[in-house]
């Protein structure tokens, strides 16, 4: 998995709960005097970054399990014809669903470099004095 894309989905998919989580609450201020225009102003912006940085997320997720944006989209289409509930755990099916296609970073375990250990130093004879 490559880390940069993974944090960033991260941070994409955190900020879509956060706004999801903040539309409730303006939606649940409504007894408390504020106008319903206001209220209904903020829920449909809030919605709206909330969808936009799950969708964002959920494709940086994929670049980040090496996969294209069409596995997304082909799994967000399989979500609205099959299921409703399907789009609510995208990023699960991609995070654990999905194998690994990123190669992984092979070290070495040698403390030497590798021409010395094909090329080992010549063995001198010893000098006369």
């Amino acid at each position: 998995m490559i880390s940069h894309y993974r944090n960033t989905a991260l941070k994409q998919l955190g900020l879509s709960i956060l706004f999801l989580v903040l539309l409730f609450v303006l939606a649940g201020l409504q007894p408390y005097g504020i106008p319903k225009v206001v209220i209904a102003i903020g829920c449909v912006l809030l919605g709206t970054f909330s969808f936009y940085f799950y969708g964002v997320g959920s494709v940086t997720l994929a670049k980040a399990k090496g996969y294209d944006d069409t596995v997304v989209l082909a799994i967000i289409v399989v979500g609205f014809l099959c299921l409703a509930g399907l789009l609510y755990v995208i990023p699960l099916i991609i995070l654990f669903g999905l194998k690994d296609r990123t190669k992984p970073k092979r070290y070495s375990r040698a403390s030497e470099p590798e021409i010395t250990r094909r090329n080992p130093p010549a063995k001198l004879p010893p000098l006369r004095e």
